[in-house]
């Protein structure tokens, strides 16, 4: 089985309509933020203790789906050639849901996103 870095490698293949309804290419660059990510989670996995449990998924418009989850909580995060990064947090045990979308141009945003994972975490210290 591929790895996950092997696994957004891989996307880069996927050429035009590879859904078989118009679905784009997927940006190099977005599968290189995933990337970033993936090593952002694997630092968080090696402070915590908690294994994750990533996993990565192409999108429609050329982006890279990125969910995780733990004992207590799943997460859900999107990467949009557009810029903006869609999060997504279930709480396990009540069900609610919480969603929020960072917009491009934003010089917080990346920032703003590591920070709330690390407070969704718990792992704050991580991101500081």
């Amino acid at each position: 089985m591929a790895t996950v870095p092997q696994q957004l490698d891989a996307m880069l293949q996927l050429q035009e309509n590879w859904d078989g309804y118009g679905a784009d290419t997927i940006h190099a660059s977005i599968v290189e933020l995933a990337k970033e990510f993936l090593s952002f989670f694997a630092r968080l996995e090696q402070s915590s203790g908690i294994a994750l449990n990533v996993r990565v998924y192409p999108t429609r418009v050329g982006g890279v789906q990125i969910e995780w989850e733990e004992r207590t909580a799943e997460w859900e995060l999107e990467l949009n050639p557009d810029g903006s990064l869609g999060l997504l947090h279930i709480d396990k045990e009540s069900g609610a849901m919480r969603e929020e979308t960072f917009q491009p141009g934003r010089s917080a945003v990346a920032v703003g996103l590591l920070t709330r994972l690390g407070e969704m975490t718990g792992a704050a210290s991580v991101v500081a």
